[in-house]
Order: C-alpha cells, then sequence, then structure tokens
C-alpha cells in the first residue's frame, strides 16, 4: 500500500527508536536481568534500574524537542516536528515497555510475556486493515501514527499484566551500594548496545545518505522477510540468558552450555540452507521490480542467526562480568560495517549493505566467541568457525551473482544442504534429544563418546 521511500523511511523511524531506548536504558535492563537471581528484594531491583533511565530519558526528550525540525529534516527529509514528536512519544512507551516486560521474563510467565509481545503486531494488523479498507492518505506520517499507536497498546498491556510487581516497587526504598553496582554493570553496555546499535543501524544510515530512499525501502522489505529469523533471535534471547545465569547462580550444570552449541549450530546451518533452497517463491509473490529480493533473502537472515550463535559461544563473557569485551565486539564490527557498506552500497544498492551486516555480524560472532573463551571456559570452536564461514561464503555468493551465476545459487544450497544433513548425523539426533528437554541424556552420549575415545 505504501512506497518503497516511505518505508524507508519507516525503517530510519525504527532505528531511531532503537538508539533512544538503548541510549536511555543505562545498561540496566541488562544489569535487572543479571542480578535479578542473585537478590532478594525484586521490587527494589526493578526500581533502582528503572528510575535512573526514566531521568535520564526526561532530559533526553526535551533536547530532541527542542531541535525537533532540524532532527526531522536529517532523518527523514521532511521538516516536520510532528513527526519527530511521534518518534519521541514512541520512544518513551518503548522504553516502559522495555522494563516492564522484563517483570513476566524474569517471572518465568511464558503465556503472558507472549500476549504483551503478539499485542503491538495485532494492534499494526489491525489498523493497516482499516487504512487499506477506508480512504486514508497513504503517507508516511500515517505509518508512524500506527507504530505509535501498536506501541502505546503493548505498554497498557504491560502495565494491566504487571501492575503488582511495579505497585510494590513504588514504596521500596533504593539502596545506594546497589545501584552504584548496577551502574558500574550496566555503564559499559550503554557504549556496546550504542555500538551493536551502530552495527545494526549502519546499513539503513548509509543507504540514507549514500543511496536512496527507494534502495533503502528494498532493503526494509528483505529484513521484514528475514525477520522470521529476528524472531527466533527475540525468543531465544529471552529464554537463554535467564536459563544460564540461573545455573551460574546455583554453581550447577553450567556444562550443559557445551552440550547446546553444536545442535544450535546445526540449526542455524540448516536454515541458511532450506531458505536458500526456497527462496526463489518470492518470485511468484512479490511483483517483479521487487525480484532481486529472493537473491538477498538468505544473506539478510545472517545477522540473527549470528547472534542467536554468539549468544550461545559468548555468554561466558556477561556470566565472568566482563561486559567491556560485549563492548569491543560491537565497536569492531561497527566500524567494520560502515568500512564495508561505504564502498559496497553505491555499487550493489541494498544488497552492498546486506553483504556489509554479513561480514560485520560474523566478526562480531567472531569476537564474542573468542573472548569467552579467554575470560571464562575454553572449548572447541574449529568446526563451528569452519562451518558458518561455509554459509557465508554461499550468501555473499547468491547477492553479488544472483541469477548471473555459473551455478544457479539455488542448486549450490541444495548440494550444501545435503552435505550437511551427512555431516550433522550425530547432531541432528542431539536436537531432537535437547527439543524433547532431555539435557541429561546429551551428557550421558558426550561422556559415552569421550569413553571410547579413550
Amino acid at each position: 500500500m505504501f512506497l518503497p521511500g516511505d518505508i524507508g523511511k519507516l525503517n530510519v523511524f525504527q532505528v531511531m527508536l532503537t538508539f533512544g531506548v538503548l541510549f536511555t536504558v543505562l545498561g540496566l535492563d541488562v544489569a535487572y536481568v543479571r542480578e535479578y537471581h542473585e537478590v532478594e528484594n525484586k521490587a527494589s531491583l526493578f526500581k533502582a534500574c528503572f528510575l535512573p533511565g526514566i531521568v535520564f530519558l526526561a532530559a533526553f526528550t526535551f533536547a530532541a524537542i527542542f531541535f525537533g525540525e532540524q532532527l526531522s529534516s536529517y532523518a527523514f527529509g521532511e521538516e516536520k516536528s510532528s513527526i519527530l514528536m511521534i518518534t519521541v512519544i514512541a520512544t518513551v512507551f518503548s522504553f516502559a515497555s522495555r522494563f516492564l516486560s522484563l517483570i513476566l521474563r524474569m517471572k518465568g510467565d511464558g503465556v503472558l510475556f507472549s500476549l504483551a509481545q503478539i499485542t503491538p503486531k495485532f494492534v499494526q494488523f489491525v489498523l493497516l486493515v482499516v487504512v487499506a479498507l477506508f480512504e486514508i492518505n497513504k503517507e508516511f506520517e500515517i505509518l508512524l501514527l500506527i507504530q505509535a499507536t501498536s506501541l502505546f497498546a503493548a505498554f497498557l498491556v504491560l502495565v494491566w499484566l504487571t501492575r503488582h510487581g511495579w505497585r510494590q516497587s513504588l514504596t521500596e526504598k533504593i539502596n545506594k551500594s546497589q545501584l552504584v553496582s548496577l551502574l558500574r554493570f550496566g555503564f559499559p553496555l550503554v557504549f556496546s548496545g550504542l555500538s551493536y546499535w551502530g552495527l545494526t543501524a549502519a546499513g539503513v544510515l548509509l543507504l540514507r545518505y549514500r543511496s536512496s530512499f527507494d534502495e533503502l525501502g528494498i532493503y526494509s522489505i528483505v529484513c521484514g522477510f528475514a525477520g522470521v529469523a529476528s524472531v527466533l533471535q527475540s525468543v531465544f534471547t529471552v529464554i537463554w540468558s535467564p536459563m544460564v545465569f540461573k545455573w551460574a547462580s546455583k554453581n550447577t550444570e553450567v556444562k550443559h552450555i557445551d552440550y547446546i552449541i553444536n545442535p544450535v549450530m546445526v540449526i542455524v546451518c540448516l536454515i541458511f540452507c532450506l531458505i536458500g533452497c526456497f527462496s526463489w517463491l518470492l518470485g511468484y509473490v512479490l511483483p517483479s521490480h521487487y525480484s532481486d529480493i529472493r537473491y538477498l533473502l538468505v544473506a539478510a537472515i545472517a545477522p540473527p542467526l549470528y547472534y542467536i550463535l554468539s549468544e550461545v559461544t559468548g555468554i561466558g563473557v556477561a556470566i565472568a562480568r566482563r561486559t567491556i569485551f560485549v563492548f569491543l565486539a560491537s565497536a569492531v564490527s561497527f566500524g567494520l560495517n560502515v568500512l564495508l557498506g561505504f564502498y559496497l552500497i553505491p555499487a550493489y544498492g541494498a544488497g552492498g549493505a546486506i553483504v556489509a551486516n554479513l561480514i560485520s555480524y560474523f566478526v562480531f560472532f567472531l569476537i564474542r566467541t573468542e573472548t569467552s573463551a579467554l575470560v571464562w571456559r575454553n572449548f572447541k570452536r574449529a568446526k563451528i568457525y569452519l562451518l558458518v564461514s561455509i554459509v557465508s561464503l554461499i550468501s555473499i555468493y547468491g547477492v553479488i551473482y544472483k541469477n548471473n551465476s555459473f551455478v544457479p545459487i539455488e542448486t549450490v544450497w541444495v548440494i550444501a544442504f545435503v552435505i550437511f544433513i551427512f555431516m550433522f548425523k550425530g547432531e541432528v539426533l542431539n536436537l531432537r534429544i535437547l527439543l524433547s528437554g532431555r539435557i541429561d541424556i546429551l551428557r550421558q552420549r558426550s561422556f559415552d563418546f569421550e569413553e571410547s575415545k579413550n
């Protein structure tokens, strides 16, 4: 219903929204998750994590409104203070929802947490149907209003679902020594978060200034299809970190991580292959001027998949509380993304941004894995690097050569899929066991394997 240029501007809005939240939470959302199982008074911990950020957000909001027209022109190419006002309001709702959702997440209430996550998408869908059915102008501001309204709806739902938790925190006093400890843990995460934001936003910003809003629109649509992998990333992150930190707080069963690395690697590689084998079906769904998207899709799913893998292989950095290494990984990858995008985007447009993202996230995964092995526990990783490198090279090959390659890219992915299935016979069985929740069987299989080698 909307022009590619408007879709491109919407992506800029989402990048600004993410920046606003990451910049103002001060890393205290991660601190809340990290310390949740270590403290008795959960309500006091919530207040200590929420309050500094909301004060900082108020100051940040005032500054943004003061320069409304200039920021709107710089970001969206339109001098409209109303556009920036909608962006600021949406940021406030998103910030509050971030912390409120942590209450449900850490309590392990999956049904209510899922309800809160589904709400904004459902509201967006309903409002888009309304726009489609009635004679409403298909303009960029309508898209912004739909986004802001959906975030407001999610905020209201979370306020109701977590009313007992946040009400209890209102009467709690903040422990100053605890607050200092939380800020000391979270402060490096501000820089790592901003670096990671830059890593994810570099493609959008470089396309904005090195290409056109139309190319940015194509990039946004590709990322929209790749959002399936982002959903997997979100679900995995929600479950994974609290579970591992709970293991670490009890100082038991941390070796479970060793039994999970290979199955996760299998999932990542097989998703690449399956998307590569069937991406040609997009040719029957999209208009002809979007036909190249099928060649970009596989590379576009790399960032969330590599992030999932890095969460498993790099979790030791968070357990050891060495968050400076998270900043290092994000900063290096961000710099590389900007450098690659600067040279690739003028030549390949949206494809150049996607390739730059892929390579940068591969480096992000690499640094997180190596630093985790350095500061926490060493583990075997040569096979992981080899297989991830293979799927990365095939993905880049598809973006650059598209349908001009000597061997059709779909054929290459079919061959890779068959090879991986034969390589991963044992891991596929482990994956089935893992999905059934029987980690004890994985531990016994690993013990039997080591005994047979000896």
